[in-house]
């Protein structure tokens, strides 16, 4: 994939899920991905330490539950703000863009150093010079309205690489009406009043069979008969506990459709949620899996319309199957394209966060059994 911007990304907690609708940046999974190059967390943090208030503001501030929402506030415009420059500076496709937002690609650490002490400035020149309350709220919101360019708070993403510019801004609308506390690893959008559309062709019963074989066919299962493997499959296709997506495509340019699957079912790992840390990350999930692998089937149909399904995505081709990087397929007015959503990891603060982008769908011909999307909008979480 050609990226003009690229994010960071910490580690794979889950090497299998790479490639699916929960992924992680930086994967191994195939010696032509190119990493996401990391982007440094920044070093002062607005949050006052309430276990060690030492000025008279500060105490203040941890006494008062409205102050303290107000300096969490801060922490993610300030934190949003540093992040978004440097990130623009390091990965800026013109000098305007890099002027645009403040720094210069040349000149990346001497900008954070300067972001860091206009910060630290305020601090001791608003904040702390603070006796009573209202002047620390006047204070906060003055401070933040500021850095957002805003009073209110920013919407959940932004814009960052944009091919389309009105089929981009349009996805923009739908992610920022969806509220962050809905925001998860698996979600399904609201498409509603939209120009684009869920693509939801179900496959019939021989083309779910074909893909079970060869899904079969590379498990650990493999060797058990076929004939006595798909009887249960079967039966969840059926119950709609797994779903098949199907649409034709000439994905090589010969002239011959190909079809193009969406493999979609409920996953423990779509009731990750965003914004919390990489170490809660990693001790929630083997209690999740352990309450995971507990779920009966029904049970698991209910944790997918609750927390939503994973989705994966596969083109079968003369007799073989490919994976294609993972996502969702939806159409924009009459076009094919594919949502692709996940969470990434150690971005600010260590903190579990959300990435989208929408691909296109090439139309050339693949190789090494792997076949990539490449982007039109990619989208910047602020949060």
């Amino acid at each position: 994939m050609k990226f003009k911007w690229k994010v960071a990304v910490g580690f794979l907690l889950l090497g299998a899920l790479a490639g699916g609708a929960v992924t992680y940046w930086q994967q191994d999974k195939a010696p032509t991905t190119k990493r996401r190059l990391a982007i440094e967390a920044p070093v002062f943090t607005p949050e006052v330490d309430c276990s060690n208030a030492v000025t008279d503001a500060e105490k203040l501030i941890c006494a008062d539950e409205i102050l303290k929402q107000l300096d969490a506030e801060l922490a993610v415009a300030y934190h949003n703000d540093l992040l978004w420059q440097l990130h623009a500076a390091k990965f800026a496709i013109n000098p305007e863009l890099e002027i645009q937002h403040g720094c210069i690609k040349q000149q990346r650490e001497q900008c954070q150093q300067r972001i860091e002490a206009t910060q630290r400035q305020w601090a001791a020149d608003s904040r702390d010079q603070c006796k009573t309350a209202d002047c620390l709220v006047a204070a906060y919101k003055s401070r933040i309205a500021q850095i957002n360019g805003q009073s209110e708070p920013l919407p959940n993403f932004r814009l960052s690489t944009n091919r389309r510019p009105e089929m981009c801004e349009a996805m923009l609308e739908v992610l920022n009406r969806t509220s962050r506390q809905q925001l998860g690893a698996c979600n399904e959008f609201d498409f509603s009043n939209t120009p684009f559309s869920r693509v939801a062709n179900d496959a019939g019963p021989d083309l779910q069979m074909q893909f079970v074989q060869y899904q079969h066919a590379d498990s650990r299962n493999r060797d058990v008969p076929f004939e006595q493997h798909w009887p249960d499959i079967e039966q969840q296709y059926h119950s709609g506990l797994k779903k098949l997506f199907a649409v034709q495509i000439d994905a090589d340019g010969d002239g011959q459709n190909e079809w193009l699957l969406e493999f979609n079912e409920p996953h423990y790992v779509c009731k990750v949620l965003p914004g919390v840390s990489v170490e809660e990350r990693k001790s929630q999930v083997p209690g999740s899996y352990y309450e995971w692998s507990e779920l009966n089937k029904e049970e698991r149909l209910e944790h997918g319309n609750r927390h939503g399904r994973y989705s994966s995505m596969t083109l079968l081709k003369d007799g073989k199957i490919y994976s294609v990087e993972g996502g969702r397929l939806i159409q924009y007015q009459n076009e094919l394209l594919v949502l692709r959503q996940g969470l990434m990891m150690g971005i600010i603060d260590s903190k579990v966060k959300n990435w989208i982008e929408l691909d296109y769908i090439p139309k050339k011909p693949f190789s090494e059994n792997y076949w990539y999307s490449h982007s039109y909008c990619q989208y910047w979480y602020n949060y």
